[in-house]
């Protein structure tokens, strides 16, 4: 069976010759993890803000005086961390866009991000209920590479190899491809996504994964007929048709 390299990766689609994300506002206040499970479960994560012009996009799903509305970034106690992607939150490089005088964390309890209506952020009390933004969507670049090569383009150009979190992501996702692509899930004994987070959901075909072959198939490839998983060694490029 052929193997594609190609790859999805959360959050993002293309239009045209541009990549932008998409937000979806949600009305139903929520904490912080509230909302987190909620986008995880029906989109991809919280919102990641990148520029200026994606603050604007959000801004324009939000359009509610006097409203607050989670987004993705959250402090770990070390520095902030957005919940997609690597999640790296770089204060000189990063874009950012608080209030005058935040984040201030009073009474050392505020550790996550809401993004008010004109666009700006402060930090609050994950424990609050706000209503939130999901970015959703997943695009499928048909390019054939390496398990480590796709994972580092993905990395490089948007946020990281497809996590598969439940069954309804997966079947969102199947009925995309024309043929089997690479996911996230690499061999750790199978416990993690390529970005870190623990796989509790898994499809696999019957007898799958088995590590056949000279070659340890240490990586995870979907099939586009059944939406079942299978491994295959990470360099793969395309498999013998025989």
């Amino acid at each position: 069976m052929a193997l594609i390299t190609a790859f999805f990766l959360s959050g993002l689609y293309v239009l045209s010759t541009n990549m932008v994300r998409e937000y979806h506002y949600v009305n139903s206040p929520k904490t912080w993890a509230g909302a987190q499970t909620f986008c995880r479960e029906v989109y991809t994560d919280l919102a990641t803000v990148e520029s200026k012009e994606e603050n604007i996009r959000l801004l324009l799903e939000t359009q509610e005086p006097g409203k607050l509305a989670w987004i993705g970034l959250y402090d770990d106690t070390k520095s902030w961390m957005w919940t997609m992607g690597d999640g790296k939150f770089d204060r000189e490089n990063s874009f950012f866009r608080w209030e005058r005088n935040e984040p201030n964390n009073i009474g050392g309890k505020q550790s996550c991000v809401v993004m008010n209506w004109v666009g700006f952020w402060r930090d609050e009390i994950c424990e609050t209920d706000r209503p939130f933004v999901c970015p959703s969507k997943y695009i499928l670049v048909d390019t054939f590479m390496t398990w480590d090569v796709a994972r580092n383009y993905c990395l490089s150009k948007y946020t990281d190899l497809v996590t598969v979190r439940n069954l309804t992501e997966n079947e969102k996702i199947h009925p995309m491809l024309a043929r089997n692509v690479w996911i996230g899930l690499r061999r750790n004994f199978w416990t993690n996504w390529s970005d870190e987070s623990l796989a509790t959901f898994k499809n696999w075909y019957e007898s799958q994964p088995d590590n056949s072959g000279s070659t340890p198939a240490s990586c995870a490839a979907v099939d586009t007929t059944t939406g079942t998983w299978a491994n295959f060694p990470q360099r793969t490029e395309e498999e013998d048709t025989r």
